[in-house]
């Protein structure tokens, strides 16, 4: 019988919702404030992007990129109107490591979940602040990505008793490489 490799995980380029120009990945600005959210701007057309890890977040997400695109003046902020002065608009599945849309929520064992929340003003207001913004975004920093997991090639089994002890150490790590080698690692975990 032919082995027949496993279906590649499918990615999708990021890119701003409203142009549809590639975009940069979001970096964490030089100001802190609590809750604050790494962000990022479209060249192209000016749209501003809040990164929201959890994809859980996105009220925040919308404060977040909406006060950075008023380059944050919260007043212009909250005197703003939606669909008047501001186009909102998410994409999720972002993932911030290969800086890709991942359709299928997963990649490479791990759960894609985090969302991209851009904000577009109005041209008139743009011209405003644009300047400040992109003046933020150069002082800013690139995200500090979390170091890449090695890859173990070799086949790892584990009997139901390990599993159970791995489970009960929360350690999930060895359990995803086991499932990837041994169909009955699911059943054990059932």
């Amino acid at each position: 019988m032919k082995h027949i490799p496993p279906p590649r995980e499918s990615t999708e380029e990021a890119v701003c919702p409203f142009c549809g120009m590639a975009i940069d990945r979001p970096k964490d600005p030089d100001t802190y404030r609590p809750g604050q959210m790494p962000v990022g701007r479209c060249s192209s057309c000016g749209a501003v992007y809040a990164y929201d890890i959890s994809g859980r977040n996105l009220g925040a997400a919308f404060v977040e990129a909406l006060v950075f695109a008023c380059n944050l003046d919260w007043d212009l902020a909250w005197s703003l109107l939606p669909e008047e002065d501001y186009l909102q608009q998410d994409v999720a599945r972002y993932d911030v490591q290969t800086h890709r849309i991942v359709p299928g929520g997963f990649y490479e064992g791990r759960k894609i979940s985090g969302t991209l929340f851009f904000v577009k003003l109005q041209q008139d207001l743009q011209e405003v602040t644009q300047e400040g913004v992109k003046q933020k975004l150069e002082r800013a920093a690139a995200v500090i990505l979390p170091p890449a997991k090695e890859e173990h090639t070799e086949a790892v089994t584990y009997s139901k008793t390990e599993i159970e002890e791995l489970v009960k150490a929360f350690d999930i790590e060895p359990i995803l490489r086991a499932v990837r080698h041994d169909k009955k690692t699911v059943r054990h975990l059932q």
